[in-house]
């Protein structure tokens, strides 16, 4: 997507545990782009297990984030 300059934003539901273990993820937006929106899944799939989150955040054991995903190319030139 980087390589044909391709941008957009999406957002990520999930829920992790006390553990830092992933319980279950969606998108609850989508960018528009197919692949983009294919890479923040795989993203939460590799990135198991997060830092586990403070015991004072946890709702009955786990936290609920959602979280925006930024994809934006910098056009300037160096």
């Amino acid at each position: 997507a980087q390589s044909r300059g391709k941008e957009g934003l999406n957002r990520l539901r999930f829920v992790v545990d006390g553990e830092g273990n992933v319980l279950s993820f969606e998108l609850v937006s989508k960018s528009g782009n197919a692949a983009l929106d294919r890479a923040t899944l795989e993203m939460i799939r590799r990135a198991q297990p997060l830092p586990k989150p403070p015991a004072d955040m946890l709702v009955n054991g786990s936290i609920e984030i959602v979280a925006p995903f930024v994809y934006s190319i910098d056009k300037r030139r160096r």
